[in-house]
């Protein structure tokens, strides 16, 4: 009885391995700066490797869930257990009816429609469920829970900005563009009927100024 389900990122910071220690997991690897982070379910360890080391089906096993740079599906995965349900996500299939007291005695209600995901932390421990059914979420629930969210930016991070950058660069240049033009037209269209090259440049420019 224990952790469930074995998972890897290919992430490996400090954070992440305090937070899987706060999960249960101990550290079997003798280095922990490895780039990778990867959870053996079964012994309830956690182990510091490398990339490679995962893109190798003979070394890991095809069951193993790749959560990519996806921290928090990584350790809602890694928290999976059959022992507890602290920690973990759950999906409601009804709606569900809750009450709970507070620090100084009142009683509260509310209630969490059909579909919703929650995490079971301390305050549902000391919740009593009125009624409605919900089950713990599977694999395959919380990838789709967590799609898009906890992702983090690649390796090469001064690359990324340099592209963001770029990128917003290039759409400054070309609302500039779109600007003067949209402008010029304006003040052709009132010069439509002739008029002096020079005081045409000279009203362009004054508009433009203004922008």
């Amino acid at each position: 009885m224990g952790f469930t389900t074995a998972a890897f990122i290919r992430r490996n910071t400090s954070e992440l391995r305090k937070k899987l220690k706060e999960l249960g997991y101990n550290c079997s690897s003798l280095r922990c700066d490895r780039p990778c982070l990867y959870t053996a379910a079964y012994l309830n360890v956690y182990h510091s490797i490398h990339p490679e080391w995962l893109d190798n089906e003979d070394i890991r096993k095809t069951n193993d869930i790749d959560c990519g740079t996806n921290e928090e599906l990584f350790l809602a995965i890694a928290a999976l257990r059959d022992d507890t349900d602290e920690n973990q996500w759950f999906v409601t299939d009804s709606p569900l009816s809750v009450s709970y007291d507070d620090d100084v005695g009142n009683d509260h209600y509310f209630t969490e429609p059909k579909g919703s995901v929650f995490f079971w932390d301390i305050n549902w421990m000391h919740a009593t469920i009125i009624s409605g059914n919900y089950h713990k979420a599977t694999v395959e629930e919380l990838i789709e829970h967590f799609k898009g969210k906890g992702e983090s930016m690649s390796n090469d991070f001064l690359g990324d900005m340099d592209r963001i950058g770029m990128d917003a660069y290039k759409q400054g240049e070309e609302d500039a563009k779109k600007r003067a033009i949209e402008i010029l037209a304006s003040v052709l269209e009132n010069w439509v009927h002739g008029g002096d090259a020079d005081c045409i440049i000279a009203e362009f420019e004054e508009e433009l100024m203004k922008k």
